[in-house]
C-alpha cells in the first residue's frame, strides 16, 4: 500500500491528477490504506468504485459507512445488477451473444434471475 500511495502522491501534488481512488478495495484495504496515507504523509484515497444495486448490497455492511466516516465518495457500477434488472435474463433463459460463457456461468442462479420476475 506505501509503495501505491507513494505513486500516486507525486502527480496529485504536481497537479496532474485531482483526486486518487480505488475500485472495489474491501473495508480492511481501505482502513490499512487511510493509515498509510496519514503515518506517512502520502496523499490519501478520496473516492471508492464498488458495485452497488438493489441485488448486490453488501457494501452496505462495511464500505458505505466507512466512506462516509472518513468523507470519501462513492461511485457505483453496475446499478442495474450487470442487467439482470434489465428484464435481459429471466428464468429459462439462456443468454446468447458476444459474451454467452460469462454470462452463463455469472447469471445462472435462478434467486437472481427472478428478481426482476418479482418487480
Amino acid at each position: 500500500m506505501e509503495e501505491t500511495l507513494s505513486a500516486l502522491t507525486d502527480p496529485l501534488r504536481s497537479g496532474k491528477v485531482p483526486a486518487i481512488g480505488t475500485s472495489t478495495f474491501p473495508a480492511a484495504q481501505l482502513v490499512k490504506a487511510r493509515w498509510t496515507a496519514e503515518h506517512r504523509a502520502l496523499a490519501r484515497f478520496r473516492a471508492e468504485q464498488l458495485p452497488y444495486s438493489i441485488i448486490a448490497r453488501g457494501a452496505e455492511r462495511d464500505v458505505l459507512p466507512l466512506m462516509e466516516r472518513y468523507g470519501m465518495g462513492v461511485l457505483v457500477w453496475s446499478p442495474l445488477g450487470s442487467g439482470l434488472l434489465t428484464g435481459r435474463y429471466r428464468k429459462g433463459h439462456r443468454p446468447t451473444g458476444g459474451r454467452v460463457a460469462m454470462e452463463r456461468a455469472r447469471f445462472t442462479h435462478e434467486r437472481k434471475r427472478d428478481t426482476r420476475s418479482a418487480a
